[in-house]
């Protein structure tokens, strides 16, 4: 990202390639997402 490539290229596991372009690109996050606890605290 230190602007050598004007694009971006992520490959999934399941071999899908996603090619954002870089101009374009605000924020990424990569990780799992953790689970939000729903209801009332008592």
């Amino acid at each position: 990202m230190s602007g050598q490539s004007p694009v971006l290229r992520l490959a999934d596991a399941k071999g899908t390639v996603y090619v954002v372009p870089a101009a374009a690109l605000a924020y990424v996050e990569i990780g799992t997402e953790e689970s939000r606890k729903i209801g009332f605290v008592g």
